[in-house]
């Protein structure tokens, strides 16, 4: 059958299977009228699902009528829609990874986070993308590099996100001093909890009442903030003593570095060298 004439079919097909189904819908719609109901409510109701059943039988007629148009205008959009998706595929990820973080609020302007490789401050967030000044180099070093990083949203979708300022003004740092296997380490260990003590000395209780609001707000556990030393095997001739300590979130480096000069210059007093063993 040529293609025209089959379309003048589907579209009376169409008119007259309209105009029958309207007509029935009138004829119901008059009877339910003119019935008595013991509610005006109920009435109500009839005529609305009346209404409803009609039209819904219109689309599903009207639907089978042009079934296999249907299908090749749905194939058609389909072929259309994964050929943008192809196009656009970074695009649609940084816009869906930028959606995530605005509703997690997992980092904000101010923030020092470490996704990836990339690693440093917050200081602009947009739907596309984030721009950090970058920290380094490595994640032990604490200063800026003088470099900004724009990392893609779509990255936060694939690596875990650090955020290395969670608990705002102060923060728990974990850094760790090397001595040798052979040495005296627990008067190293002695040493370097003492020097760790005097140098947070001035802010610790700060840091403790900090916690402990914050505790109450967030439902956290509140973490002890005394400084600690847990030392570590990490080979046959090497310690490892690891300290941990509160520190004001943008003074990580700076305490860190006052700890190890603490630490060398009261073993310089005594003329000993931890990372010497004890009898050589």
């Amino acid at each position: 059958m040529p293609i025209e004439n089959e379309m003048l079919i589907r579209i009376a097909s169409t008119i007259i299977t309209i105009a029958i189904i309207i007509l029935l819908r009138n004829i119901s719609l008059k009877m339910i009228k003119n019935r008595d109901f013991h509610h005006k409510e109920a009435k109500m109701r009839a005529m609305v699902y009346t209404r409803k059943f009609f039209m819904l039988l219109v689309i599903l007629t009207v639907a089978f009528i042009w079934l296999s148009h249907i299908k090749d205008f749905a194939l058609s959009i389909t072929a259309l829609a994964v050929a943008i998706v192809l196009a656009t595929k970074e695009l649609i990820l940084c816009v869906t990874g930028g959606m995530i973080r605005n509703y997690s609020q997992s980092y904000r302007i101010g923030d020092r986070i470490h996704i990836g490789d990339y690693r440093g401050d917050v200081v602009n967030i947009d739907l596309l993308s984030t721009t950090l000044l970058e920290i380094g180099p490595g994640v032990s070093s604490h200063q800026y590099t003088g470099r900004s990083i724009n990392i893609p949203n779509g990255i936060f979708l694939s690596h875990p996100l650090i955020n290395e300022t969670f608990t705002e003004k102060y923060i728990l740092h974990v850094f760790s001093v090397p001595i040798s296997s052979c040495a005296k380490w627990q008067e190293a260990e002695k040493v370097l909890l003492e020097a760790a003590n005097e140098t947070v000395q001035d802010y610790i209780e700060e840091a403790r009442k900090h916690m402990e609001k914050l505790s109450s707000r967030t439902a956290f556990e509140a973490p002890n903030v005394d400084p600690r030393v847990t030392i570590i095997m990490a080979d046959k001739d090497t310690l490892n003593l690891l300290v941990r300590v509160p520190v004001p979130s943008r003074r990580k480096g700076k305490i860190e570095q006052a700890i190890v000069r603490l630490f060398l210059e009261k073993y310089d007093k005594f003329g000993y060298n931890p990372m010497i063993p004890e009898n050589s």
